[in-house]
């Protein structure tokens, strides 16, 4: 019975690790090359920062192109919102824990999970104060 178990659990252990995946590049070459406006908002404040478009290749550099874990307990302290040229909106979140981030986007009622690099973290952190 405890082997059953364990089989039960690590199946579904492997399938919550195989159903994580990362933005299609696609996706992420059409954020890069199309953002129209780009809107950054604290969960925690009452504020938010309209992205300068000079400042949109510096954010995009500190989403990596790989899929990254979920972190128990990780703070959601920021949303986002890029606004495309097509009209399109793609809607997420920055999940952090320490030194540890990742952004989770919402395409289509579908999650993609990417990691967001620690010098992003601190970028975001100096301008919203958390």
């Amino acid at each position: 019975m405890k082997s059953l178990i364990f089989i039960v659990f690590s199946l579904f252990f492997s399938y919550k690790m195989i159903a994580q995946e990362q933005l299609p590049r696609s996706v992420l070459y059409k954020i890069v090359t199309q953002t129209n406006k780009f809107v950054l908002n604290s969960s925690t404040q009452f504020a938010h920062v309209d992205l300068p478009s000079n400042k949109y290749q510096e954010f995009f550099s500190f989403i990596k192109d790989s899929t990254a874990n979920f972190i128990p307990d990780a703070s959601n302290p920021i949303y986002y919102k890029w606004y495309l040229n097509d009209g399109s909106e793609i809607n997420g979140d920055l999940f952090f824990k320490e030194n540890k981030s990742y952004m989770v986007f919402k395409i289509d009622d579908k999650k993609y999970i990417n990691y967001f690099m620690p010098e992003g973290l601190a970028y975001l952190k100096q301008i919203f104060k958390f």
